[in-house]
């Protein structure tokens, strides 16, 4: 079971962070404040979808290149960024398949 922390945030997102053995899920408190429980449990299992997966590794890095590299060091890392953003994004669509699975409501994995 992974530990989850509630991210003060007024937008929406959630995110999974860590290792495939070790995987935190962050949840920003704006879903918490917004969201209907069925579309709160498709976002857990949406994110429960990225462990069950193994995608934590991938996730986690894509988001350090994202977010912590330089003008410079990211044209250094650009074939391999944008391999991993080619694989993220098949990777959200597997996660949003076992959100579904969860919540058992696709109107809801709609909203």
């Amino acid at each position: 079971m992974p530990d989850i922390f509630v991210k003060q945030d007024p937008t929406f997102n959630a995110y999974t962070l860590g290792t495939n053995s070790d995987p935190i899920i962050v949840i920003h408190s704006a879903l918490l404040d917004e969201l209907e429980q069925d579309e709160l449990l498709f976002i857990i299992g949406h994110e429960m979808g990225h462990i069950h997966c193994q995608h934590v590794v991938y996730n986690t890095m894509a988001r350090f290149i994202a977010s912590g590299l330089g003008t410079l060091a990211a044209s250094l890392f650009r074939p391999l960024s944008m391999a991993i953003s080619a694989w993220q994004r098949e990777g959200e669509l597997t996660a949003d398949r076992a959100g579904v699975i969860v919540c058992q409501d696709p109107e809801a994995s709609l909203k």
